[in-house]
């Protein structure tokens, strides 16, 4: 079994901390030639970019990835995804 997203990044309050994380950790790992160890972070980060709401009742898109500005890297991450 390959390396796990940790539990608290997963718990953060906003997606965009999420994506943030995960995405840098696939990106990292992919660097590193891990493809394969990137997979899980990279689904995390693509399942945070796809949130539609915060969860907070007045603000609903506090906190959400705006994936216009992040397209090119979520395309690498969808790629990496695959693992």
């Amino acid at each position: 079994m390959g390396p796990r997203v940790p539990a608290m990044v997963l718990q953060q309050v906003f997606p965009t901390n999420v994506y943030r994380m995960t995405a840098a950790q696939a990106l990292l790992l992919d660097g590193l030639r891990q493809p394969k160890a990137a997979a899980p972070f990279a689904r995390s980060a693509i399942a945070a970019a796809s949130a539609t709401e915060s969860g907070f009742r007045y603000h609903r898109d506090l906190g959400l990835v705006d994936t216009g500005a992040e397209s090119e890297r979520l395309s690498r991450l969808r790629w990496l995804a695959q693992g």
